[in-house]
């Protein structure tokens, strides 16, 4: 994991992060935390945990300036989740994408591309941290669907919003339903994955087919599992010293 890609997973510029970790101006952003550790005498464990520190120390900062006070909590529950998946590893992994995908407000993206990198650092499985995303995911999107049929319609148009489910996001949702039909439960896995939890609370609702929702739903989980994955190894690949030749 490299000190550009904590950066961006966490929408902060590397120099701001590098600030507040003492590092001088001039680190490479692509320098491994790692390699940063050595440097400083500490357990890769131990600088991680310096970093998400850092990280939390910059968001409040910037969250001074921000009206919406409801931030501060997420953001403070997002650092506290991501501390303990690099402590604890598959049982907290699991955990955030089973509820995330089921509609609470974690960083499950976030939780399967740190579980990439975790591999490429042969501190995850690939295969198991893979098998566990996309598991948790489905079991969250069932989740989320059996909501969605027991609740109904009046109650989640009513309570909704603690699972996200706000009047843009269903008429959102309703449309694409309306135009791409089991497809919506596909394309809400993957390339507007921030809308599955209200799509599958929708198909729950509307009484969609269940085991059309199930399969689908775990085609697109899988796409989204690899791709997050993927994505982070590759990441933290790049981002490693190559050995001199």
């Amino acid at each position: 994991m490299t000190l550009a890609y904590v950066a961006g997973s966490y929408r902060i510029s590397a120099p701001d992060l590098g600030a507040v970790l003492e590092l001088p101006p001039d680190s490479d952003p692509n320098v491994s935390l790692r390699t940063l550790a050595d440097r400083v005498g500490a357990s890769p464990v131990q600088y991680v945990q310096r970093v998400q520190r850092a990280v939390a120390e910059r968001r409040l900062n910037d969250s001074l300036d921000r009206e919406n006070s409801r931030s501060g909590w997420l953001g403070a529950l997002e650092e506290r989740i991501l501390t303990a998946l690099l402590v604890y590893g598959y049982p907290v992994l699991g955990l955030t994408l089973l509820l995330g995908a089921a509609g609470l407000p974690l960083p499950d993206g976030i939780a399967a591309a740190v579980a990439g990198s975790l591999a490429a650092q042969g501190r995850m499985n690939w295969l198991w941290a893979g098998i566990i995303v996309a598991v948790a995911s489905v079991l969250g999107d069932l989740e989320g669907y059996g909501l969605g049929r027991l609740l109904g319609r009046e109650v989640l148009e009513r309570y909704g919003g603690w699972l996200g489910f706000t009047p843009a996001r269903n008429a959102r949702v309703q449309r694409l339903f309306e135009l791409w039909g089991s497809l919506t439960v596909f394309i809400t896995r993957t390339f507007v994955s921030y809308l599955s939890s209200v799509a599958s609370l929708f198909a729950g609702m509307s009484r969609y087919g269940v085991m059309r929702f199930v399969a689908v739903a775990t085609a697109g989980r899988l796409v989204w599992s690899v791709a997050y994955l993927a994505w982070a190894t590759a990441s933290e690949a790049i981002g490693k010293p190559q050995p001199d030749s």
